[in-house]
């Protein structure tokens, strides 16, 4: 099956609270690391203007894309509060200010953890890592947006969906551990790769 890009649905208009259904209403509510509740009154002052559902999230990605700086590596306990003040993060922090600003504006947002390889891109010399982006219900769809990028990618793999980066961890370590290595990689191939060739990790 082909890779497809991110969809895009500019103008797609807001749905209204009470149009809701029950099981997206847990993705309005704050959580540890999205603290709406802190962030609401300058969502409002910030995207309070802006008209339509998709377009003021996208207005949330653009601001985060320009006011926030990406660093390579960050905390476990860096809330989207952190973030706002401290003006950098990585990949997930950049997930969960968004999801905070648009649980503010009422808009259902989840986080989302997965792969995101460089098909349509430049190669990235860089040793590939987790990724995270978040999801936001508009119109009776859940769409996607990358505020680090900001721009559509094509090849995204999920693995996991939350409330937060806490509902998506990859392992839970009971007792001493260490981590010995971790190799994260994800590629297009050609339609006629022979799979059973590709050696596995």
């Amino acid at each position: 099956m082909p890779a497809t890009s991110d969809l895009m649905f500019p103008g797609l208009p807001k749905t209204a609270i009470e149009n809701l259904p029950s099981y997206v209403l847990m993705y309005m509510l704050t959580s540890r690391l999205c603290l709406s509740d802190l962030l609401l009154y300058d969502a409002w002052d910030l995207f309070g203007h802006i008209e339509g559902g998709w377009n003021q999230v996208q207005a949330v990605c653009d601001w985060i894309h320009e006011h926030i700086t990406y660093v390579s590596d960050g905390t476990s306990s860096t809330t989207s509060l952190d973030t706002y003040q401290q003006r950098h993060g990585f990949c997930r922090d950049f997930a969960h200010l968004g999801i905070a600003f648009c649980r503010a504006l009422n808009f259902p947002a989840r986080y989302v953890c997965g792969y995101l390889p460089d098909i349509g891109m430049p190669v990235d010399s860089s040793p590939m890592d987790f990724h995270a982006w978040f999801e936001v219900y508009i119109d009776g769809i859940w769409c996607t947006f990358d505020a680090r990028y900001n721009v559509p990618r094509t090849g995204r793999v999920v693995i996991a969906y939350g409330r937060d980066a806490i509902d998506t961890a990859f392992a839970t370590i009971y007792g001493d551990s260490q981590l010995q290595s971790m190799t994260v990689w994800a590629e297009e191939i050609d339609k006629d790769t022979n799979l059973d060739s590709i050696e596995s990790i």
